[in-house]
């Protein structure tokens, strides 16, 4: 219930960062009961210090008359002179990022007064004095820059002169950098700012007869030399200027996110709400990071916080146009940071990016030209790849290579391709190789030398040779076995270019295998495993693409895109290659040729590149129709990164040189391939949809977290359901509700081709609905607190969006049958059951595993709610169990789901004493298993042994598989999973459940602890009865929980909601 009452006009509130603050103005009439914003629940405390007055009313002062519209412009001057005046006026004297003002006094103008500033009030803080800081510059003249202070009747005058030297322009070193301190302020003080013009000063060079001053980025801040920081609450409309202490309640609360978010509001112990702050309706963007300084923007110009792992670093006019802002020096040490931009509150992020702060600000260029490595810092984004390469070479080295090598190759990573000495490099050599990398090359013979020394240094376990194609070159590059070894190399006598150097380079490969690479690339760690993987991973594969980035980081390109008008497109060009839409593997229009992956079979097949585009371009877009009118697919491989330093070979203007081919070449392509192109979308519209190639359609998935295979069979289920949903065609974009990347589980999605989306990209569930909604046909939300904060923003921003809600397992329901006679618990499980069955009400299908709980979901909500069956997917193992080769029993689960510590320390009291003479041994697998736990299992004689990594090993060495569970819901993944591998299996009722299993045929059923150590004792040393259950759980597993069964009642969910369109 929500409603005004007479407690909300009895409020005091202040939000600060992720505090809030709560007091009443007099006391209490209806006590609060805790702070909520959606689904989540913060709880309040009473504050025990009391909190000071800065706490709230701010931290520091800032003046940006520049930005701020406080400019009071106005010429005093005896004579009339010519005068104009503005901000950023002139292109050739505006600093990117900065607002420059300038002012224009024509025909030798004679001394004046500009105003700049006049009167305006400033304060400062008890401990800090404030100071002017402004870059100057000056054009014909000489003149002062003039602050003067008025505080108590008092005027006093402050001056910097304008330099000669110093003329302004683009560059910041182009201007002086003036800094006028003023005189502390007791209270509050007058401040006037102006250029007092004292004479014209001719140039001998020029005519001109107008004197210029340049003043950018002027500002006033406090004297401390840090960048200025300004932290003040939000205070709720009609609070008091300060708290009532003695009365004052604290709550620790989430940032606003977007402003999508819902209000945080205060929950009264009488059931009402009152909301006390609502998000604000703004939002930023993080450009990226220059010279120490942050480039942003904000759609709604203003004072905004920059904020460095949680801690603020600068307060700063931040425009809708790009804007440069510093970052506090004591942030600037070499480590990854996450930067964001806030709100002056800091309570609302507007923006946020992870970056690397360099501790160094010396540019690359200038280092690799006036120093040798090592450098102070690393230099480059490639640098970390590199690490990552060494790291695995000294942790398993590669056959034949050699440390020196190595060496010698990274040292000449640190160099640039013109500072790089061509020394001897030895390259092993592989009989057999799996992957033939096809490097063609004319001149450039340093660029060459740079890529073969990354191609040495990347660890891959595949094998591989390298054929390089000195395509007529005239320098060292026809020289090349005389200082690298191990790299075959065809000579052309005469350039053939692109085309005819990369099939004569082919021709020559012995590998299953072909990459056509170009010589301007630096590989990674990796890049030839995970296109091989690539292969493997998708069916009916014919190319396969890596990630394309620029040297600086930025993304050249995720995959290409060819228009409706025949025009090809590099997807993502210039942006954050670790956004989430490049990040995920899909298929493409087509693969780029500067690092493609094709087989030596499937390039013969098709005829290799094109020779009607001879000699250049055009050629890779071509080669990618070609495979897939052949009947293969191509496919883009995020996890393969090389970066390109486009252009060094072919140059980047496409009217001159051999890059007019482009041009050439382009009507060729289009007449060749327009019944391919013609029905794709118009040249630039909708490039984040249109990418998406070889689908019928877009799902969304929403769950608590990232599925962790390894972790719980949950995780395993939530993974076989997007497998399912994808292969009927669907693309799936999975959000995790807690927005977390969780490194290789993450990536285990990505490689699937699903699209995940974490922070810092998108930071709530209901932000990421409203802006991209409208693109999914349905969501698929798996637990019922995670539809709570989900299906209100889908039934808002996306109503034409189906909704599936897969309840995992009926949560009241294990509520209630682990409460027993605890009023508490019961009381808790009626709440959660009218939660869980308000969202169930609100979906288009539920879906659950467990047949039992369709009837309880259908009874309780008088058969208004659609259920279907979910299907459970079990693959096939490689190996069994046997018999001989057995001993002891097992028990698999994770140990934050109470069910399995209850069930297992009922056994070790129970069971365990029974069949403590038997010789037979228990082992506990699973993950978070604490050492209370663990203490209590080895005294009850049990080995517990915790997290596991390969389960096989868990299903093949034991003998037999308990699963002696007193409580939960819904299916049991860890039974089926001992099913399919056909470890005979002894379980309880409810462990059971759901699962269709019969007692004496395909498993045990126990209930007291004697029908347990009877039916161990049975099972255990009775073989033809262990091989009969054996036999008949894997033939059941088989039947009930195969893909392609799985697949077909995910077809029927599909259908149920009207989505009726898949892949066959």
């Amino acid at each position: 219930m929500q409603g005004t009452s007479a407690a909300d006009g009895n409020i005091n509130a202040w939000l600060i960062e992720d505090s809030l603050y709560l007091s009443p103005k007099t006391s209490w009439e209806v006590e609060p009961l805790h702070i909520k914003k959606g689904s989540q629940v913060f709880r309040l405390q009473d504050l025990e210090k009391p909190i000071s007055r800065s706490s709230l009313q701010g931290k520091g002062n800032a003046i940006f008359p520049l930005q701020q519209r406080k400019l009071n412009i106005s010429l005093e001057s005896e004579r009339k002179i010519p005068f104009k005046h503005g901000i950023n006026l002139l292109d050739d004297f505006v600093i990117d990022g900065k607002k420059t003002l300038s002012f224009c006094l024509g025909n030798e103008p004679d001394p004046c007064r500009i105003n700049i500033l006049k009167n305006v009030e400033i304060h400062s803080s008890p401990k800090e004095s404030l100071q002017i800081r402004a870059m100057l510059g000056l054009h014909r003249g000489k003149g002062k820059l003039v602050a003067e202070v008025n505080q108590n009747s008092t005027t006093t005058r402050h001056e910097i002169n304008f330099s000669e030297d110093h003329k302004g322009g683009n560059e910041e070193h182009k201007y002086h950098k003036a800094i006028i301190n003023l005189p502390a302020i007791n209270s509050v003080a007058e401040l006037t700012i102006y250029v007092e013009h004292q004479c014209y000063m001719p140039w001998e060079k020029t005519d001109r007869t107008d004197s210029f001053y340049f003043i950018s980025d002027l500002r006033v801040t406090e004297k401390s030399g840090l960048p200025t920081t300004i932290c003040t609450a939000r205070i709720y409309e009609g609070s008091q200027g300060f708290p009532n202490i003695a009365k004052l309640k604290k709550a620790r609360v989430s940032l606003f996110q977007s402003s999508h978010d819902s209000p945080l509001e205060i929950v009264w112990k009488n059931g009402s709400s009152t909301v006390l702050f609502h998000p604000l309706d703004t939002s930023g963007k993080i450009q990226g990071l220059k010279d120490g300084q942050v480039i942003a923007t904000c759609n709604t110009a203003g004072l905004h916080n920059i904020y460095v792992n949680n801690r603020i670093s600068t307060t700063d006019f931040i425009e809708t146009e790009k804007t440069y802002t510093e970052i506090n020096s004591h942030f600037l040490n070499g480590d990854p940071a996450i930067v964001e931009i806030r709100d002056l509150s800091g309570s609302q992020v507007l923006a946020a990016s992870s970056m690397i702060l360099r501790r160094a600000l010396t540019s690359e260029p200038t280092l690799d030209e006036q120093s040798k490595p090592p450098y102070p810092t690393d230099l480059t984004v490639r640098s970390g790849h590199r690490y990552t390469s060494i790291r695995k070479h000294l942790a398993n080295p590669l056959a034949g290579s050699d440390s020196r090598m190595l060496s010698q190759a990274l040292a000449t990573l640190d160099r640039s391709h013109n500072t790089l000495d061509l020394e001897y490099l030895d390259i092993p050599t592989q009989r057999n190789p799996q992957v033939s990398i096809v490097v063609p090359a004319h001149n450039k013979v340093r660029v060459t030398y740079y890529c073969l020394c990354s191609i040495l240094v990347a660890y891959n376990k595949a094998s591989f040779e390298i054929i390089v194609v000195d395509d007529g070159s005239s320098d060292d590059t026809q020289r090349l076995e005389e200082f690298i070894s191990g790299v075959k190399v065809i000579h052309n006598n005469e350039p053939q270019r692109f085309i005819e150097a990369c099939n004569a380079g082919v021709n020559a490969a012995q590998g299953k295998y072909v990459i056509l690479l170009n010589n301007d690339t630096e590989v990674t760690d990796g890049w030839i495993d995970e296109l091989i993987e690539g292969f493997q991973r998708f069916p009916n594969v014919g190319a396969v693409g890596s990630k394309l980035l620029y040297p600086d980081g930025t993304l050249q390109g995720a995959g290409g895109i060819v228009w409706g008008s025949g025009n090809p497109w590099n997807y993502g060009t210039g942006q954050n290659p670790w956004d989430p839409k490049f990040m995920y593997a899909r298929q493409v229009d087509y693969i780029c040729g500067a690092a493609l992956m094709t087989t030596k079979t499937i390039w013969d097949e098709v005829g290799g590149l094109s020779e009607y585009l001879k000699p250049m371009y055009f050629e890779d877009t071509d080669f990618s129709f070609k495979i897939r009118a052949a009947g293969y697919k191509t496919y883009y491989i995020p996890s393969s990164i090389v970066y390109h330093h486009e252009g060094l070979t072919s140059g980047t203007d496409t009217s001159s040189g051999f890059k007019r081919f482009q041009e050439v070449n382009r009507p060729k392509f289009k007449k060749a391939w327009s019944k391919s192109f013609c029905k794709h979308n118009k040249d630039g519209i909708e490039p984040d949809l249109e990418k998406d190639r070889g689908i019928i359609g877009r799902a969304l998935f929403i769950d608590y977290t990232t599925p962790r295979e390894d972790r719980d069979a949950g995780s395993y289920a939530a993974l076989q359901e997007i497998k399912l949903v994808q292969s009927l065609g669907y693309k799936v974009t999975f959000i995790p509700k807690n927005f977390e990347d969780f490194g290789v589980y993450t990536q285990t999605l990505r490689n699937m081709g699903v699209e995940v989306i974490v922070a810092p990209f998108y930071r709530s569930i209901e932000d990421f609905i409203a802006q991209r909604g409208t693109e999914f046909d349905c969501a698929y939300i798996t637990r019922y607190y995670v539809a709570q904060e989900s299906i209100p923003a889908l039934r808002e921003y996306a109503p034409d969006c189906k909704i599936i809600m897969n309840n995992a397992d009926l949560h009241f329901l294990r509520e209630l049958r682990s409460a027993g006679d605890d009023p508490n618990k019961l009381e808790r499980a009626a709440e959660v059951r009218e939660m869980e069955l308000e969202m169930m009400l609100e979906t288009d299908v539920v879906i659950s595993y467990n047949e039992t709980e369709h009837a309880v979901i259908q009874s309780h909500t008088d058969n208004a709610v659609k259920v279907m069956k979910c299907p459970w997917v079990v693959e096939t193992p490689h190996h069994f169990p046997r018999f001989k080769s057995t001993a002891g029993l097992a028990f698999l689960g994770g140990f934050k789901h109470p069910p399995n510590r209850e069930g297992m320390e009922w056994f070790g009291a129970e069971v365990m004493p029974l069949i403590k003479n038997t010789g037979i041994e228990l082992s506990v697998f699973g993950a978070a298993m604490d050492h209370k736990f663990k203490e209590t299992m080895r005294e009850q004689g049990i080995n517990a042994v915790g997290y596991i990594d390969h389960l096989e090993d868990l299903y093949t060495k034991h003998r037999i598989f308990i699963a002696p569970l007193l409580s939960g819901a819904g299916i049991k993944g860890k039974v089926i999973n001992a099913l399919s591998y056909g470890i005979p299996t002894i379980l309880t009722p409810m462990a059971a459940e759901g699962i269709g299993l019969r007692h004496g045929h395909d498993c045990m059923i126990a209930r007291t602890p004697q029908e347990w150590a009877e039916s161990i004792n049975k099972l255990y040393h009775n073989e033809s009865l262990w091989k009969s259950i054996s036999k008949a759980s894997r033939e059941y597993a088989e039947q009930q929980f195969s893909f392609s069964e799985g697949r077909r009642l995910m077809r029927e969910i599909f259908e149920s909601i009207e989505l009726y369109k898949s892949q066959d």
